[in-house]
Formats: C-alpha cells, sequence, structure tokens
C-alpha cells in the first residue's frame, strides 16, 4: 500500500489548466449527460452469460 501524502492536492492547484481540460469541463456544463444516458442505455448491450463483458455506459 502506498503512503498517501498532501502533496499532489497542493500541485494540483497550482498547475495550469490546459486547453483539453478547459475543453472536458465546457462539455459538462452544456451537456445533458443523464439525458443523453438514458437514450443510450435501452440499445446498450447487456453483459452475456459467456460474452466479453461491455465497458460500463459512462466510460464509453
Amino acid at each position: 500500500m502506498k503512503q498517501v501524502t498532501f502533496a499532489p492536492l497542493a500541485f494540483e492547484k497550482k498547475k495550469k489548466q490546459t486547453r483539453w481540460e478547459r475543453f472536458l469541463a465546457e462539455m459538462d456544463a452544456v451537456m445533458p449527460w443523464a439525458e443523453l444516458l438514458s437514450v443510450i442505455e435501452p440499445r446498450y448491450p447487456k453483459p452475456g452469460y459467456r460474452d466479453r463483458q461491455p465497458m460500463p455506459l459512462e466510460q464509453f
């Protein structure tokens, strides 16, 4: 087990936000994710007995 420190928390505040992080923050603010997931979920593959397990819907 690794020792947990407060250093990453201190550096996280000082780190400059990247364009990708800004884009993702904008998408979270604009996109109604719960509504989109409710539309996709009925058509998303369900885990089968012998099939390979699908990725979680929120991750896909």
